[in-house]
């Protein structure tokens, strides 16, 4: 048979083996028909086109196992406040940003007050001296908390009284008035309100996912909150040919198993529906994530917002009755804990199957549940870039001050492989950029940019770069049910390849986070060009 293309390299990472190969990769329609060290001139006729690739890496589509695609839309139109020293500085960035779109609702993202002169909650009086005319909206910088203008408070319909799902507040000060933050599951309804855009979200959706295929991303899974993307769209991309990735999706576990008939055509190898996703806490850096001794900062308290866990068990049974899985965020010890003891009651009440339910983030785990993960076939989903989530340089990490002598227990990437988990990771995107080479980076050094410690924080849980690149590919693909379709350079499966633009396995570990793609293949088509304006 002909192939269609044939890549030369000599670094290819098949993913099955730690070894890489010098040779070839032939692709015939959407599919890898060969892969071998030498006499690749059977493959070839004058259609066929060759790509020398050099020392380049050719390896499988990174798998972004975690992404929020409505808050990506949202992240690639807004503000980005990071950099802010102070509440009325970041007032004043969304301001001059405001001046440069006609947007109707103004976004912002990655604020954290901890990194201000004075250290309080932002409230709707900073905004307001700026911003009145458009309701604005910021992301703090992991996603878990929002904080409006009083326009946006009008906009919204936001009620001192509203009902807020259970692990949410919504702030008001000494008049009973919001003050304009909403923290967790308090900014929910935001979504069903009209947060998304709904003008022009073909082209969004275009947009981003652009962004990924410049990044290598091939596949991802998707973590939605409420009802926010219109599959449709996506499905009539699917069948026009523009839809250049792997959309896996997952939606909240409180909808019903009725709800949920809605998804029941989305079945294609392009389009597909993942079961449910439900908050076992919050974070560790807002003190709602649910911690098994108090915090170190905080000793009152394990959890100031704690979810219901009774109803959370019962949704979750029904679920895996019904043969859905189930994702749990879950970063505080205890919070992982009573996730391992749902999924273990599970097995008991409903049999042993392949459910394939996973714990995303794992911040804050103890030892003596490592074993519970391969005992009960529940998977990990690991963030390696959360590391450096909360500050930039090592002398800036918070982490210890909430957590004390527990730090070491923090992001246990190296113990949960050891203890034999099958793991995936991915990048929480927006929550951190979805540039898998940052991933990387932050996994085999676990340093910051700063590039401290020298060593790597907690240096015990680094990872090598072949576990990482697996949990960014076969693992990934594992963890949604794809494992024979991608993740692995193998004949048959589908041409979703990704070419570095040096050899991964020959750089130093500044020179993995700083990569570049140079092209992206997906379903055996070039959908990203390093240097071309299309693709």
């Amino acid at each position: 048979m002909i192939a269609d293309t044939v890549l030369l390299s000599e670094c290819i990472f098949t993913g099955c083996k730690p070894s890489i190969i010098q040779g070839y990769v032939a692709i015939k329609d959407d599919k890898i028909l060969a892969i071998g060290r030498e006499n690749y001139n059977k493959f070839l006729d004058f259609h066929t086109k060759v790509i020398d690739c050099g020392n380049k890496t050719v390896m499988p589509g990174f798998h972004d196992n975690h992404v929020h695609f409505d808050w990506g839309i949202l992240q690639q139109h807004g503000v980005n406040l990071w950099k802010s020293n102070s509440e009325d500085e970041a007032a004043k960035m969304v301001a001059e940003y405001a001046k440069t779109t006609k947007q109707e609702i103004i976004y912002g993202f990655d604020w954290f007050h901890m990194n201000w002169d004075v250290k309080n909650m932002p409230t709707r009086k900073s905004l307001d001296l700026y911003v009145r005319d458009r309701p604005v909206v910021l992301f703090r910088f992991e996603c878990h908390g929002m904080w409006l203008n009083s326009k946006a408070i009008e906009y919204f319909n936001i009620k001192a009284n509203d009902d807020v799902p259970n692990g949410g507040e919504i702030y008001v000060d000494e008049d009973y008035i919001p003050t304009g933050y909403l923290h967790e599951s308090a900014t929910f309804s935001l979504y069903d309100k009209g947060l998304i855009p709904k003008k022009n979200e073909k082209q969004y959706y275009k947009e981003l996912l652009q962004v990924f295929a410049s990044y290598g991303i091939t596949a991802l899974s998707n973590i939605q909150l409420a009802d926010t993307i219109n599959y449709d769209i996506l499905k009539e991309m699917e069948e026009s040919d523009e839809l250049n990735i792997r959309f896996g999706f997952s939606i909240p576990l409180d909808y019903s198993i009725e709800y949920v008939k809605k998804y029941k055509n989305f079945t294609s190898d392009n389009l597909y529906f993942l079961g449910f996703k439900t908050f076992m806490d919050g974070t560790i850096l807002g003190f709602t994530a649910d911690l098994l001794k108090p915090y170190t900062n905080n000793k009152y308290t394990t959890n100031i917002n704690p979810v219901d866990y009774n109803m959370i068990r019962k949704l979750f049974l029904e679920a895996d009755k019904n043969g859905f899985r189930v994702r749990f965020h879950a970063i505080g010890d205890r919070a992982i804990r009573q996730t391992l003891d749902f999924c273990e009651e599970a097995i008991h009440r409903n049999a042993k199957r392949d459910s394939r339910h996973s714990i995303a983030h794992i911040e804050l785990l103890d030892p003596n549940d490592l074993h519970r993960f391969n005992e009960l076939d529940v998977l990990a989903d690991i963030h390696p870039h959360h590391i450096t989530l909360d500050a930039d340089q090592y002398e800036n990490l918070t982490y210890p001050t909430f957590v004390g002598e527990r730090e070491r227990q923090c992001f246990a990437f190296k113990s949960i492989l050891d203890a034999k988990a099958k793991y995936a990771i991915g990048s929480d995107y927006p929550v951190t950029m979805p540039n898998p080479f940052i991933g990387i980076y932050r996994a085999i050094t676990r340093r910051f940019d700063d590039h401290q410690p020298v060593n790597g924080w907690i240096p015990e849980e680094k990872l090598n770069l072949y576990d990482t690149l697996l949990g960014y590919t076969k693992g990934s693909a594992y963890h949604n049910f794809m494992e024979d379709k991608i993740g692995t350079l193998e004949v048959g499966k589908y041409a979703d390849i990704v070419v570095t633009e040096k050899n991964l396995f020959e750089c130093d570990a500044l020179e993995i986070k700083n990569m570049k793609v140079e092209m992206t293949i997906f379903n055996g088509k070039i959908v990203y060009q390093h240097g071309s304006s299309s693709a």
